[in-house]
């Protein structure tokens, strides 16, 4: 399942196991970094939008769309034990988190030259193209916060470790940049 809703849209409710990719934006090349193009694709979000997903799909190699979940909210309310949110933190919200909880993994999206090495305390660089590759490098019983630039990356990731079998991922609202705004105060 792929849900081409934005990111907090997805956050306040989605189909257990999709992968949340925003139409907006660089859409097709996160799809490439974190989809298979060896597998069916279903299609989750505004129909109206279902065309335009496609075809930047297709650009990209990904012409295995095999359906569009018509009416996502009929579903959702319908079947209420396939629904599940996800978690998006303030950067408040996380700097409790790390003084309260040593095992967490703290994994910035950007890549090397995005980040410039300015990056969190304890964080680990892995950039959304490598996360897939990556995922037997965290602990799937430790609690992962995901963060990009913006906010927007870490929503892919955090839906990708979800739909991989990580139970206790957040993502940072607002990115580094919203960190650096709350340490600047």
């Amino acid at each position: 399942l792929l849900d081409c809703r934005e990111p907090a849209d997805f956050a306040a409710g989605h189909v257990r196991g999709a992968v949340n990719i925003g139409l907006q934006g660089r859409f097709a090349e996160w799809a490439g970094d974190v989809l298979s193009p060896q597998r069916d694709i279903v299609l989750v979000g505004d129909p109206a939008a279902a065309t335009e997903a496609k075809l930047r799909l297709a650009r990209v190699g990904y012409d295995r769309v095999v359906g569009q979940l018509a009416d996502s909210a009929a579903v959702f309310s319908a079947n209420p034990e396939v629904v599940e949110a996800s978690s998006r933190l303030t950067a408040a919200q996380l700097a409790t988190v790390i003084d309260q909880r040593s095992d967490v993994q703290l994994i910035d999206l950007r890549d090397s030259a995005e980040a410039q090495g300015r990056v969190l305390p304890g964080a680990r660089l892995v950039p959304l193209a490598a996360l897939t590759e990556s995922l037997d490098d965290l602990d799937r019983a430790a609690p992962v916060v995901v963060y990009c630039a913006s906010g927007y990356r870490s929503s892919i990731a955090a839906s990708v470790l979800a739909a991989a079998g990580f139970t206790d991922v957040s993502d940072l609202r607002g990115g580094f940049a919203a960190w650096e705004s709350a340490c600047a105060r």
